[in-house]
């Protein structure tokens, strides 16, 4: 367009030049010294334009000669800068399509020229991670930092998560403790550093860093939510194998409100506090009647039969009017019967017992059949109920052997509990 419009400019000063000098030749007369130079107007404009023009066309096409060495220089440096991209789209396209040797050899075809080049050697080391060579993937981290000193924080990351990998959580905190003292509000490293904590099971890091790191964003609250449940359940474990009931309540008093609503933590609290304090179920009956007016779970109503209980009329009035509404509800039924036999109710204990195998079958159930059985002297049929419940065990066949000194009958505490079920 530009050529266009220059084009139409010359051709109409030439025809304005041509019809000028058609009405009006002119005279142009030029003397210096013996020599004089004599034209027409026309013919004297037209040598000015070519001069003009030749001169301008030598200036330029001298000064494209002098300045290209530096266009060609230049010229080499944007075609190596497009090969480098290109590279490193390569690279990445084949990193995340798992080809591992072909992302390593074209994230560091063109390295030395990439802008970015701690980029290149991060994602290096993941392809080198990913081929089993941590001397490669070391190497790559060291010439990440080397070349960006500032890409510290994200060369600390990702070490740690390969550490993390290769579950050496000891190497992984040592750096992330150093991170997070450089930048302690650093979203990325504070979730690295919980994900730590979690490897190690250190819970009570975990449960420090949690509410941080999802006020940050970094987690939902849901996930924060189940971290945090899982922290107090392993908690609770680890203070009853040391039969530790105050540090049991302690741990319950700290729980959030919202993570006291979850099952499985108010599941795993009861049962680790009826093993060890005998008046639990002064705290634990209402917790867990509480928790099943609000909803129904076959894992609270199993823990409810196995809480401690002094008013134990209480407590089977309580389970009875369940049954008006789950009259079909095996666990329900386990539970009624363990409750009337600490009421020993020998009989109650039994129906109901008998009701619940009835209706699902589980090795714990005929346990504690047998046991009443045995407890009533019906020895034979405590025997055949022992002999189903080691039958139902998954991997494990038994003969039907009388029971002698040298093959007794096996007591209701060494069998397993019932997986917990959830309806």
């Amino acid at each position: 367009m530009r050529l266009l419009i220059v084009s139409l400019l010359v051709l109409l000063g030439a025809v304005s030049l041509a019809l000028f000098a058609r009405d009006d030749t002119g005279h142009v007369v030029i003397a210096y010294g013996n020599w004089t130079l004599e034209t027409s107007l026309a013919l004297f404009v037209l040598a000015i334009l070519l001069t003009f023009l030749i001169l301008y066309y030598t200036l330029r096409l001298w000064s494209g000669i002098r300045t290209l060495p530096q266009r060609l220089r230049r010229w080499r440096r944007q075609r190596r800068q497009l090969k480098t991209r290109m590279a490193y789209m390569r690279g990445m396209h084949a990193l995340a399509e798992g080809q591992w040797e072909t992302a390593e050899k074209w994230l560091l075809k063109h390295v030395r020229y990439s802008d970015t080049p701690a980029l290149n050697y991060l994602a290096a080391a993941q392809a080198a991670e990913a081929l089993g060579s941590q001397v490669r993937r070391d190497g790559y981290l060291r010439a990440a930092h080397e070349q960006d000193p500032k890409a510290g924080v994200a060369v600390g990351l990702a070490q740690a998560g390969f550490l993390l990998a290769h579950q050496q959580s000891d190497g992984a905190l040592e750096i992330l403790t150093r991170l997070h003292g450089e930048q302690p509000k650093h979203t990325a490293v504070l979730k690295k550093l919980m994900e730590t904590h979690a490897a190690r099971q250190d819970w009570q890091r975990l449960l420090e860093l949690v509410p941080e790191v999802e006020r940050r964003g970094a987690i939902s609250v849901s996930r924060a939510e189940e971290l945090q449940g899982n922290a107090y359940r392993a908690l609770f474990a680890r203070a009853a194998e040391q039969k530790d009931a105050d540090r049991l309540h302690l741990l319950w008093e700290r729980v959030p409100r919202y993570v006291k609503r979850n099952e499985e933590v108010l599941f795993d609290y009861a049962r680790a506090l009826s093993r060890v304090d005998d008046n639990a179920g002064e705290q634990l009956e209402p917790l867990l009647a509480d928790a099943l007016r609000r909803r129904w779970s076959d894992a609270l109503i199993y823990v409810y039969g196995l809480i401690p209980q002094r008013n134990l009329s209480a407590q089977l009035a309580q389970a009875e009017r369940w049954l008006k509404h789950h009259a079909e509800n095996p666990v329900l039924l386990l539970t009624l019967g363990r409750v009337c036999v600490r009421s020993q109710l020998w009989g109650k204990a039994r129906s109901y017992l008998e009701a619940s195998l009835g209706l699902d079958p589980q090795p714990e159930t005929y346990r504690e059949l047998g046991a009443l059985l045995e407890r009533l002297n019906n020895r034979d049929a405590a025997l055949d109920c022992y002999r189903n419940a080691l039958s139902l065990l998954p991997g494990k066949s038994f003969g039907l052997t009388a029971p002698s000194p040298q093959n007794p009958i096996m007591p209701p505490e060494e069998l397993p509990l019932l997986p917990r079920q959830t309806r």
